[in-house]
């Protein structure tokens, strides 16, 4: 697991690199309006994935259990039937976005009405990609899956700067890019994935995909609906501008989250295999509880350093966006549970507990619409919503950690100790990160940027004496001990 984790994170590293430097030229070439419009763009991208009816999400699930009870025949079956149907709804969902962008009866400006159609084309590919890399979790080759993150994210990059020069419009440039970018990654992925697959159609095998995956369709359709009804009240009812202000301290939430999606990502087909090999459970209490952990510091870590590189590169490269700076830092540790619940959440879909999650999201949307309107219609501050949305935001995180540890047979003290265990990383993540601006302060702003790198260093190995302290029981040392970069520092020649 170990070195497919760190397959993903090499490609997730990469990806997250070029994903700030396009965030920055984005940032930069949108003003606040066009980007809050961008910003509606990405939720409609977004909604668009979870368009398949359940096939993919029951494809996604099936397949590892069938891996797990050795029936390949079954698993090879199930990928083909999801290959065709897939690229019979995203046609038809295609055709539907160009309907809307043609038709005049629609009161759209014609820089949206043209955003439309790219974004079209930019929801087809996306769609096939993540089929692709969905296919490819699904049968644990990862090295494709980092391999297309990493180009991908590099291509949008290289797309913004050919397409900025070139194309009037930002907005279209954009898009451009996104599309540039989706069709190189979609190419690697059917060149040298060695995935191959064939049309099929076969009602009697989707009586059974659908059904699997439906819930899971709703989960996600839930936690975008949670994670972005936020931003269409503040659209709603606030200006282009205070939307465009609030887009920038989301981007920022959303580099942490993947963070943990990454974990999570690789430990759900290894779930879902243990759960076709037979095991309960309880089985997976201690390797989770070892993820989460370890998973927490590295997000907190992060978290703590973005605090920190807020102040001292805001105002510099981002001056449209200083006011959205404080809304930032509490959006960030808004975040920090709710990516950190990511792997917990897993464990929760492949324990065929998906209901639970939905409940959890019910309540998570309607709290955030009530918080929001009532805070908006209160204060009129943008700043207020932050805090309301990053309060429900940890809320719902810690409710899906304690409950996916419930799930795992600990009682509801063990249950509530993981939590606060979790939250260690973060408290300090926040002392260090006020701290350390404190002591900015005195810094005139050229010199903060020089002592930025030792600060982190400083930072991270405080971090890990911390982990180490707080982590002292065996299975995280055997862990430590068997990674094979200290097996190779301290093996005997």
């Amino acid at each position: 697991m170990i070195k497919d984790t760190l397959k993903v994170l090499l490609g997730t590293a990469v990806a997250n690199l070029f994903t700030v430097i396009r965030t920055f030229m984005i940032v930069r070439q949108l003003n606040p309006e066009t980007y809050g419009v961008w910003n509606l763009f990405t939720v409609l991208l977004s909604y668009s994935i979870w368009c398949e009816l359940g096939v993919l999400s029951g494809m996604d699930k099936m397949v590892p259990i069938f891996r797990g009870q050795s029936r390949d025949d079954d698993a090879e079956d199930t990928r083909n039937v999801a290959f065709t149907s897939m690229i019979i709804i995203y046609s038809l969902l295609t055709v539907v976005i160009l309907l809307v962008a043609f038709i005049p009866a629609y009161p759209f400006s014609p820089e949206i009405l043209t955003g439309l159609k790219l974004l079209a084309v930019v929801a087809f590919l996306a769609a096939m990609q993540n089929f692709y890399l969905t296919v490819a979790r699904a049968e644990k080759k990862f090295g494709i899956i980092g391999i297309a993150n990493g180009l991908f994210a590099i291509m949008v990059v290289a797309g913004l700067f050919i397409y900025y020069k070139t194309v009037g419009n930002k907005l279209h440039a954009t898009l451009l890019s996104f599309i540039l970018a989706y069709s190189t990654s979609l190419f690697i992925c059917i060149a040298f994935s060695g995935l191959t697959f064939r049309f099929r159609m076969s009602l009697s095998r989707l009586k059974t995909i659908i059904p699997t995956g439906f819930p899971l369709i709703l989960i996600g359709i839930g936690y975008f609906l949670f994670t972005s009804v936020d931003r269409w009240i503040i659209a709603k009812y606030m200006t282009k501008w205070e939307l465009g202000q609030y887009a920038f301290s989301y981007t920022c939430g959303i580099l942490l989250f993947s963070l943990g999606a990454v974990v999570a990502y690789v430990l759900y087909p290894r779930m879902l295999e243990k759960f076709g090999e037979g095991c309960d459970d309880a089985h997976f209490r201690a390797p989770v509880y070892m993820a989460v952990r370890i998973m927490s510091y590295v997000i907190a870590f992060s978290t703590c350093v973005l605090l920190i590189l807020l102040p001292v590169l805001g105002p510099a490269y981002f001056p449209s966006y200083v006011p959205a700076l404080p809304m930032t830092a509490i959006m960030v540790i808004g975040f920090f549970f709710i990516s950190v619940a990511t792997i917990a959440g897993n464990f929760l879909v492949a324990a065929n507990r998906e209901r639970r999650i939905l409940l959890l999201q019910i309540i998570g949307i309607v709290a955030a619409c009530i918080t929001d309107y009532a805070v908006i219609k209160a204060t009129g501050d943008v700043r207020w919503v932050v805090r309301a949305t990053a309060c429900c935001f940890s809320l719902y995180g810690v409710l899906i950690i304690y409950s996916s540890f419930r799930q795992m047979r600990c009682n509801t003290l063990e249950a509530i100790n993981v939590v606060m265990n979790l939250a260690v990383p973060l408290l300090a993540a926040g002392g260090l990160a006020v701290a350390v601006n404190a002591v900015n302060e005195v810094f005139s702003p050229h010199h903060r940027q020089m002592v930025i790198i030792p600060e982190t260093a400083i930072l991270a190995t405080i971090y890990a004496g911390l982990f180490l302290l707080q982590n002292r029981d065996d299975d995280i040392r055997n862990w430590i001990r068997n990674l094979p970069m200290i097996k190779a520092v301290f093996s005997k020649p």
